[in-house]
């Protein structure tokens, strides 16, 4: 025993009498001399938050994040965004999917490499440059918050319709509807969200996992179901029992003056094509909600990676098969025609046809939770990226405060009290720009970590190197295409919605302000701001 304990030291002091000849050692030892003697820009020592999350909980995260207002949404909607599209729809799904599948293994490898609490703002600030983080993260950050307000106000229309189904007397429906009354019920949801964040830790997990479940074997359910009972000439004839021949009709008229994508050229339709797949990648939006809350995963470098993997990989399928159901016996000129004259129209006046109440009640519960368990990912994650700023210290130090269960209690305020404002705002204008404003700083902030990716092996090598998911030789390959793909769709979806990237730009201004004022502000109170953006943050 004594032998091999001498042995063992013997090969101890070889490998520090090694390392002190090393001159690789030596720089990284005086550059972590350097960094103790500065003054950094950092609220603590250590974050405070808990690691609770498993690789399954940030799967569900990210599928409850993701699947809702794409799929129960967009499906329908993109009818009359891109007119012409019609059955190619789930052929525009698998086409947008290519940007977020490419994108996905960045983020998974990059989650690998800089686990910490912020995701992308950690990405960019650290493998790229801290100002392009904060002035990205900050358009998302409001993109985001906007889009949960958004997703709230949608599903107040769903649960109304729950309710008739319930046999809830009129004057009831009547005052759920009006203008109050459907903020109020919004706001009603959005509280609920908030309250499910604020206790955070196992009632977080417990409801998303619920959450995940139904939404996996409700939407296949609601497939099934439908497919099972209808085809084109029966759900002709149910839609006409339910709103009458003559609204059927006129529907199906306007739509019938649509031309048909497949019957022009090449070249035409596959510009179509593209255009449907960038309004459609909103459905894909929140598959990087999970990263956000590295410093709240258990073994983030492993866990992370395989969570959202395995997420963006069920969604795809899911969105495939979900949004070909769909169309295999609803008639895309209807859909069209319907949403010309109905442009407030929701998923559930196409679903809801069934002459049988228990079907229907179904359906709405399954469309209502699909939307309703994207808010509590969004609003966590985006939380997180506004304290990922306060404790990198360019924004106030208050809001990298915990509360009792782990949780940063101002940056989740602040977020929960500007999507009460979207609220307020949607019944007022409607909801169009805010989405769109949302899909063109998540594009943005994709392909900046698509070039975070591509560039991290040469300006930062001990981080992808210490990462345990590398995309190794592939690294260029998948990071290039998604940086062509996210560019692609943003420059296609900038050139139908130019209003919302007016908007996206004037915010985009303002947060280049803030950043570049607060970090000024820091220089001169003495805190080295440079060295902070160099390394890590404390966990």
């Amino acid at each position: 025993m004594k032998f091999e304990v001498s042995i063992e030291k013997e090969k101890v002091d070889k490998t520090l009498k090694d390392l002190e000849e090393d001159v690789v050692f030596q720089n990284i030892k005086r550059q972590a001399e350097k960094i103790k003697s500065e003054k950094l820009g950092f609220a603590s020592g250590q974050t405070g938050l808990k690691r609770h999350l498993g690789w399954f909980d940030i799967m569900a995260i990210t599928v409850c994040a993701v699947v809702g207002m794409g799929i129960f949404i967009k499906t329908f909607s993109v009818q009359t965004t891109v007119l012409g599209i019609g059955d190619a729809v789930p052929l525009a799904f698998l086409v947008g999917a290519i940007p977020a599948l490419f994108t996905t293994l960045c983020y998974a490898s990059l989650a690998s490499a800089l686990p910490r609490e912020g995701g992308d703002y950690i990405f960019i600030s650290r493998g790229l440059h801290p100002f392009f983080a904060f002035w990205i993260t900050w358009t998302k950050w409001i993109g985001s918050t906007i889009s949960m307000g958004v997703i709230a106000f949608i599903s107040a229309d769903l649960v109304s319709n729950m309710l008739y189904v319930f046999g809830v007397s009129q004057s009831v429906l009547n005052s759920l509807k009006s203008p109050i009354g459907k903020i109020l019920l919004t706001l009603l949801i959005l509280s609920g969200c908030y309250w499910i964040n604020l206790r955070g830790g196992k009632y977080f997990k417990v409801i998303i996992r619920v959450f995940f479940f139904i939404i996996l074997f409700g939407s296949i359910a609601i497939i099934l179901l439908l497919t099972f009972h209808y085809d084109y000439e029966s759900f002709i004839t149910a839609a006409t029992q339910k709103y009458g021949e003559e609204n059927f009709l006129a529907d199906k008229n306007i739509g019938d003056k649509i031309p048909d994508s497949k019957k022009n050229n090449f070249i035409y339709s596959l510009k179509m094509l593209l255009s449907a797949a960038s309004v459609l990648f909103f459905a894909y939006l929140g598959f990087d909600t999970a990263v956000t809350m590295s410093g709240e995963t258990k073994d983030p470098r492993k866990n992370i990676p395989k969570g959202i993997i395995y997420a963006i990989l069920l969604i795809i399928v899911l969105y495939f098969i979900i949004s070909l159901g769909f169309y295999s016996f609803i008639p895309w000129k209807y859909v069209a025609g319907y949403l010309t004259l109905h442009p407030e129209a929701q998923p559930s006046d196409f679903i809801n046809i069934s002459p049988y109440p228990y079907e229907i009640i179904l359906v709405s519960f399954i469309i209502a939770i699909a939307l309703i368990s994207d808010i509590p990912p969004w609003m966590m994650a985006v939380s997180r990226i506004f304290f990922a700023w306060s404790f990198d210290g360019i924004m106030p130090k208050k809001f990298s405060k915990l509360n009792q269960y782990g949780i940063p209690i101002q940056a989740l305020n602040l977020t929960y009290l500007l999507a009460v404002v979207v609220v307020i705002e949607c019944q007022i204008k409607g909801i169009s720009l805010m989405l769109e404003l949302d899909t063109i700083a998540m594009l943005f902030t994709y392909t900046l970590v698509n070039m975070t990716m591509l560039l991290l092996p040469l300006k930062k090598p001990l981080y992808y190197n210490i990462a345990e998911f590398k995309l190794g030789k592939f690294n260029n390959l998948v990071s290039g295409i998604g940086i062509f793909t996210t560019f692609l769709l943003l420059g296609m979806l900038i050139s139908t919605s130019f209003n919302s990237f007016i908007v996206f730009c004037i915010l985009m201004t303002l947060g280049s302000l803030i950043f570049i004022y607060n970090y000024k502000k820091k220089i001169e109170k003495g805190i080295d701001m440079e060295t902070t953006f160099k390394i890590l943050p404390p966990e």
